[in-house]
């Protein structure tokens, strides 16, 4: 079996997870001082958001150099060092590749800017774009550079897409996989791994075909065979916004050899209903559900998924799907409907203290490109537009809610940092903080810890039921519960989760109860966001 079917991965946006030399950002020092909380939390790996020499214009994901260390981070020692600790406590680094683009300040593209020839073909450049489509970051996808010429960018203008048709790319990225193989990496997150397909033939383009898939297939497929990754027992996991369950399958079936699983966001956007994400309607239960469960059983011995609710790039979980007012309660009910899934789960720094959204006061107080630039582009097109209302909009679904700094303790900034954060520390952190949590033996990081156990104890039968188990829904119309029982062999789990915060009325048995986040149970009543755990030996 794979090592990283029944390990849970930890992920860490550096920038904000510890401060050690007190400038205010978070760095791999700061990582590596942290590495013994997530081995008693229990994570059998970190994913590290990019700490590549960047500019930083989008934190990280516009990458200057793929072997350099980014200054504000540390040193190649200090990441030696790193894996070092990790090493020793049995935790494997899983970092994250950005193959689609380069920061604009990259080598690469500053000899392309030069027509250098052999580096002009590494971009995507033309005298005609032909491209209709706007930046993932508002405005348009196409920069022109003088007076005849453009090139493309999905999303900021400081990030040059590749063009991975050209092999001396593929080339470059086999390279920069093979040097951190060599470092001792355990696994690779890649980056809007799709986008490397890109279809650039216009008549395709007119019909909304914008990704060539049997190209992107091929692309990873040869990266895989023609580098040290077909070596190592590595997890690669692509992010996927497109994907399919179909899809799914074609990165992750282990006969086809490209990826061990990827992120697919079907159930992340079943509220978008086709409308921007800052206008997301309220969570449609049954819908959502019924999302999971066709995952479930259709990857099921097809591949392999990556499971979460949050990341650097989507609202803290609880205030997303649960209830602020129930933080607990709701934490550890989404957390048990999760980590009882087939897959790899992955945490979100803070998600296993229950961290919240944070309240911004006023536009200039967020970081992220993507609120300033789309707050730009609108001001465009309409003039009465304010950043009020722009404050407002993008409130719940903005990026720096979850990039707010790591909370742990109660003493000046959280405990982060002992200088000025480089972004906000949420208001409420004397009352949610790592320290607190460690003292409650109620509390959501033991509760995951449980969660966690459960997986990696592969003496304990629960846990082939999780790796192996199939799924079946139960009780798929109910709008408030998320019930779901998993079998293998001659063994049951049952999950039974009230998702919402009033008392909800269900038929379930109360023995065999292994885990429930209240401290009684009534007959056949749930008390809001109360969740059990079944386990039945036939």
């Amino acid at each position: 079996m794979n090592w990283w079917k029944n390990v849970v991965v930890y992920q860490i946006y550096p920038k904000s997870f510890k401060d050690t030399n007190n400038d205010g950002i978070g760095d791999l020092k700061g990582i590596e001082e942290k590495i013994p909380y997530l081995n008693q939390l229990g994570v059998g790996a970190i994913w590290i958001s990019p700490f590549f020499l960047s500019p930083m214009v989008d934190n990280g994901y516009d990458v200057q150099d793929y072997k350099k260390i980014n200054p504000i981070f540390g040193t190649m020692e200090d990441f030696d060092n790193l894996k070092k600790t990790c090493d020793k406590y049995n935790i494997k680094i899983i970092v994250d590749f950005v193959a689609n683009h380069t920061s604009d300040k990259h080598e690469w593209f500053q000899k392309a800017l030069k027509n250098e020839e052999k580096y002009k073909d590494y971009y995507v450049f033309t005298k005609d774009p032909i491209w209709e489509k706007k930046s993932v970051f508002g405005g348009e996808a196409w920069e022109k550079i003088n007076n005849d010429e453009y090139y493309l960018h999905s999303f900021a203008v400081n990030q040059p897409d590749l063009n991975w048709e050209n092999p001396n790319v593929r080339k470059e990225f086999k390279e920069i996989m093979n040097f951190w193989i060599d470092k001792g990496i355990g696994g690779v997150r890649f980056d809007v791994i799709d986008d490397i397909g890109k279809n650039l033939d216009r008549d395709l383009i007119k019909k909304g075909i914008y990704i060539d898939i049997e190209k992107l297939h091929s692309f990873v497929k040869e990266w895989r065979k023609e580098s040290k990754w077909n070596q190592e027992d590595l997890l690669t996991v692509g992010e996927s916004w497109d994907s399919s369950t179909d899809k799914a399958i074609l990165y992750t079936n282990p006969e086809r050899k490209e990826l061990a699983m990827v992120f697919g966001f079907e159930h992340i956007m079943s509220n978008w209903n086709n409308k921007p994400k800052w206008e997301a309607d309220k969570l449609d239960l049954v819908k959502y559900k019924k999302i999971i469960s066709k995952w479930q059983k259709e990857i099921h011995n097809n591949g392999w998924l990556a499971l979460f609710m949050s990341n650097h790039d989507l609202p803290r979980m609880i205030s997303n799907f649960g209830d602020e007012k129930y933080r607990i309660e709701s934490g550890k009910a989404l957390a048990l409907v999760l980590h009882m899934l087939q897959g790899t789960p992955f945490i979100y720094q803070g998600e296993e203290i229950g961290m919240l959204n944070c309240k911004f006061n006023n536009l200039e107080e967020h970081d992220d490109i993507e609120i300033h630039q789309m707050y730009e582009s609108i001001k465009k097109e309409d003039s009465n537009y304010t950043k009020e209302k722009h404050l407002q909009y993008v409130a719940k679904m903005n990026r720096d809610n979850a990039r707010t700094p790591m909370q742990w303790n109660e003493d000046l900034n959280a405990g982060f940092t002992n200088g000025k954060p480089w972004l906000k520390i949420n208001e409420n952190y004397k009352e949610i903080n790592v320290e607190d949590a460690l003292k409650d033996s109620n509390s959501l990081f033991y509760w995951y810890q449980k969660l966690i156990n459960f997986r990696k104890d592969l003496t304990n039968p629960i846990s082939n039921v999780i790796i192996n188990g199939d799924f079946e829904l139960i009780d798929s119309e109910n709008e408030k519960i998320f019930a779901y029982k998993r079998q293998y062999n001659n063994e049951e789990l049952i999950v039974i989760s009230n998702w919402s915060s009033d008392k909800v009325e269900f038929k379930f048995n109360k023995e065999n109860i292994i885990l429930n986040n209240y401290d009684y149970i009534n007959d056949n009543l749930l008390e809001p966001w109360q969740s059990i755990l079944i386990f039945i030996k036939k």
